[in-house]
């Protein structure tokens, strides 16, 4: 900064202070919830014939408690109310395939808890584009479409499913859908700084010379990252991502953690990591 001060004198550096950004990729909505009778009779034989007792478990539990176990919504909602948190969620609207398994768009299910999270103060919503957008860019502008039918909203963010990231073809085709703000920035199999700080930015293309309406917002810690790339225990994690937001407040930069609302399930692999949360 005080280089380019002597050089560029009239430069005028905002003032940065610490800021959190929680965000929530909605891979699934639920579980079992508006999947159909097949999907979810043929998950429950499945389950039977492998001896998977505890997918039997879950599955009865709904059947007879409707208990979801990638419903977490209202866990989420109390926290941020709790902490007065600014929430934003990234939804896959993409059609089902190998890689993206979201219930479908039109189900009540899925546009009445989407409806439900934007009536949430300090809550946004974006699209999460399908891995297969990334076949076909065609599907951005088809999937953002219908977020924006079920909200009654422009959708202005975005962050892409799996975190498939090709540059600039990606950033171009979001921009051409008028997406203004992405936050795929970050590591799937490590936490940190791809991009090398913690601020937000905008999108620079090099091959254009040309800087572009898009703003770059990196995330350091993803849940996945701690618990399967890193196999961090929940008390390991917690003491990573203390060390994480340190770093951040020490240069007043903006702290976004990524999580799913499967991973506050605490079922299987995900048993005890609501307390890291």
């Amino acid at each position: 900064k005080k280089e380019s001060l002597k050089k560029y004198t009239t430069i005028d550096f905002p003032i940065l202070r610490y800021n959190f950004i929680n965000s929530i990729d909605i891979d699934v909505a639920y579980a079992y919830k508006g999947k159909g009778f097949f999907r979810f009779f043929g998950g429950f034989l499945k389950a039977l014939v492998q001896l998977n007792l505890s997918e039997v478990k879950n599955r009865c539990n709904y059947i007879f408690k409707n208990e979801d176990i990638y419903n977490t919504y209202s866990k989420i909602i109390k926290l941020q109310t709790q902490f007065n948190t600014k929430n934003i969620y990234f939804i896959n609207l993409g059609d089902y395939a190998k890689l993206d398994k979201n219930i479908p768009y039109k189900k009540k299910a899925l546009t009445k808890l989407i409806q439900q999270l934007i009536s949430v103060p300090n809550t946004t919503v974006g699209i999460h584009p399908s891995y297969a957008s990334n076949l076909d860019y065609q599907k951005i502008k088809l999937e953002k479409g219908r977020l924006e039918k079920i909200t009654n909203k422009k959708a202005t963010k975005s962050r892409q499913h799996y975190l498939m990231l090709k540059q600039p073809d990606t950033y171009q085709q979001l921009i051409n859908v008028n997406i203004n703000h992405d936050y795929t920035m970050g590591y799937a199999s490590k936490i940190g700084f791809r991009a090398g700080i913690c601020v937000t930015y905008p999108f620079f293309d090099i091959l254009k010379n040309k800087e572009e309406n898009l703003q770059i917002t990196p995330f350091q810690i993803m849940d996945g990252t701690l618990n399967h790339y890193e196999n961090l225990t929940p008390e390991q994690a917690t003491k990573k991502i203390k060390e994480i937001i340190t770093v951040i407040k020490n240069v007043n930069g903006t702290f976004v953690s990524l999580w799913h609302n499967t991973s506050l399930s605490e079922v299987n692999e995900w048993k005890n990591w609501t307390k890291v949360y």
